[in-house]
């Protein structure tokens, strides 16, 4: 079994803010050997990642285990090894195995250590000889954490608990025109890209407008210089002050400038919902090409749609 964990934040009303937590992911799969389970990942949330609670999690668990260099798993095995549970046996992952001595390597120029990275070039080889297995592995997509961005309580509280979704993927970055809600321009990224490095390259320069409506993630001092740079006029969303309530003016204004931002939601939502949009290409080059014939079929419905509302009688 695979185990690995990774920080997730979550909201701490009485702090005033988040408290970092973790998110603990336990994965089987026996296909490579024809195995008779299926293949299934379980995901756990967890105030810690101490021994604690990966014992907690593996009480009745007992064979190998896939992990990173953590500590706490060799701890876990060892006390294992002591009492009559269910036997443990680490099985160390190569890749952070590496680092280690690329580390020694560029800090003293160790031969020892760069026969030993050399020889772990010629484990990966043996993989990449096996074509038609690497055609079946997306080393273009990304994992991310979506959140479900729980909306304060009528007191003004926040709840104490917020999900958090996986995601595995790719990205749709679009910009539409405020008069008729079509897709201007576009691009296609792995699903961890953050929305506000690609601003300058989702906006549409033939777009005679000048206003630009976008929600906080693209709120920065490079976009705002890029934005003046080009003679339009930033409609982005203020971010809240941190450690602070937002002020009520920037709320009002912000929600002015929602009423026309979120027509881009749309987009996304017809795609999801009436297209059945879904991704499942191994590639960015197929999900590229898949996503940009989404979006020119959204176009395409847009576009008989207008016709029928500002059809002649």
């Amino acid at each position: 079994m695979f185990c690995d964990e990774t920080p997730l934040p979550r909201l701490d009303p009485g702090r005033k803010r988040t408290k970092v937590c973790q998110l603990w992911a336990q994965a089987i799969d026996d296909r490579p050997w024809q195995g008779p389970a299926p293949p299934a990942v379980g995901y756990v949330f967890a105030e810690s990642r101490g021994t604690g609670e990966i014992e907690t999690q593996l009480s009745t668990f007992g064979g190998i285990l896939q992990v990173d260099g953590y500590a706490a798993y060799k701890s876990l095995a060892k006390q294992r090894r002591k009492s009559n549970a269910a036997p443990l046996r680490l099985a160390f992952c190569l890749a952070h195995a590496r680092r280690k001595f690329v580390e020694v390597v560029k800090t003293t120029s160790s031969t020892e250590a760069l026969a030993v990275v050399a020889a772990i070039a010629e484990v990966y080889r043996i993989e990449e000889r096996k074509p038609a297995k690497l055609a079946q592995k997306d080393r273009d997509a990304r994992w991310t954490v979506k959140y479900t961005k729980a909306k304060p309580r009528e007191d003004g509280s926040l709840p104490s608990v917020d999900l958090a979704i996986p995601a595995f993927g790719y990205k749709n970055h679009v910009s539409i025109d405020r008069g008729f809600g079509l897709i201007r321009n576009w691009m296609t990224t792995h699903a961890a890209a953050h929305d506000g490095a690609r601003l300058e390259e989702v906006l549409d320069r033939t777009n005679t407008a000048s206003d630009v409506w976008a929600d906080t993630a693209y709120r920065s001092a490079k976009n705002e210089a890029m934005l003046a740079r080009r003679g339009l006029v930033s409609r982005i969303h203020r971010k809240k002050p941190p450690g602070r309530p937002m002020p009520d003016r920037m709320r009002i204004a912000n929600a002015r400038k929602s009423k026309v931002r979120s027509a881009v939601e749309h987009v996304f939502a017809h795609q999801k919902g009436p297209m059945g949009l879904v991704v499942r290409t191994i590639g960015i080059a197929r999900a590229r090409v898949k996503i940009g014939m989404a979006n020119l079929a959204y176009n395409i419905r847009r576009f008989v749609w207008l016709r029928t509302k500002y059809a002649v009688a």
